[in-house]
């Protein structure tokens, strides 16, 4: 117990001393008003000090419980060895089943939040947040080539931006999604003197798209980048299997990553400018700027 304390409150500390890691935190926490996504998954000091051996243990035998397991064998094997090696080591195991965790449902925003925060950091952040889709809508396909769009490569924010305004050492956006619909954030790491005019920039650029939409080209490029990367993703079989896991997990399918080629190329540029008007709403994103030295 001391040592995996001592292992989490360094990982804790970690992210205290990392200007994005504890920006993402502190927009999160805003964001979600009452849903546990508000939480950090390494915890809170105080509470991991806390920690008992019983706490851990109550814990393990009622969430490690066998209907809430997933085996997940991949590679070149002999499938009828494997399941009886499987059998033999599993299939005894007992336990009774792990409880069903209900969650409440966030309340909506009514209106928008702004946040400064300062930093004896030298660098300067912009992070703007939105509530997301949950991964078992059709929404986060259409999400991730939004935010393609708008950060990929040729990005209208890679070019606005970063390379015709100079504003920022780095940026990106990104839709998370889970069981419960999860997060879009736009990040922008510049200077304190760039912070107004990047704002700006970004909120323009997200104005701009909401209205006018994105053009065929636009499309093309975002949906080639995303399956592209996810080509690459694949290329370890490790990794292959911890997504196929994970997907059967939580009810999607074993093979559903086989589907996103598909899924992606069937988005339209419509879809994209409705998801941009519904998600991207100037009444429910939180606006965090942290302000640093320089």
């Amino acid at each position: 117990m001391a040592r995996e304390k001592a292992s989490a409150l360094g990982q804790i500390k970690a992210i205290d001393d990392d200007i994005y890691r504890s920006a993402v935190r502190t927009l999160k926490y805003v964001l979600f008003k009452n849903h546990p996504y508000r939480f950090q998954s390494a915890g809170r000091s105080p509470v991991i000090k806390g920690l008992s051996r019983k706490q851990v243990v109550d814990y393990y035998r009622t969430y490690y419980a066998p209907n809430n397991m997933i085996l997940i064998i991949a590679g070149s094997v002999d499938k009828d060895a494997v399941r009886q090696k499987a059998a033999r080591l599993f299939g005894q195991l007992k336990g009774r089943e792990a409880p069903e965790i209900k969650v409440l449902a966030d309340r909506k925003r009514a209106h928008a939040r702004i946040i400064t925060r300062k930093t004896e950091k030298e660098q300067s952040l912009i992070l703007l947040g939105y509530p997301g889709a949950a991964l078992y809508s059709h929404d986060k396909y259409v999400l991730e080539v939004l935010c393609s769009v708008l950060s990929g490569v040729n990005g209208r924010l890679s070019r606005s931006v970063r390379e015709e305004k100079g504003l920022a050492y780095a940026l990106d956006a990104v839709s998370s999604t889970g069981i419960e619909p999860g997060m879009i954030m736009f990040y922008i790491a510049t200077t304190k003197d760039k912070l107004a005019t990047a704002k700006d920039t970004l909120l323009g650029e997200i104005d701009l798209l909401k209205k006018k939409g994105i053009s065929g080209e636009e499309l093309r490029a975002a949906k080639n980048e995303l399956i592209g990367a996810h080509l690459m993703g694949l290329q370890k079989i490790q990794d292959a299997a911890v997504r196929a896991g994970i997907d059967e997990l939580y009810g999607l399918g074993h093979d559903n990553l086989l589907k996103y080629e598909e899924r992606i190329k069937r988005i339209s540029a419509d879809c994209v400018e409705r998801a941009a008007r519904k998600y991207l709403n100037d009444n429910s994103y939180v606006l965090l700027t942290v302000r640093g030295l320089q």
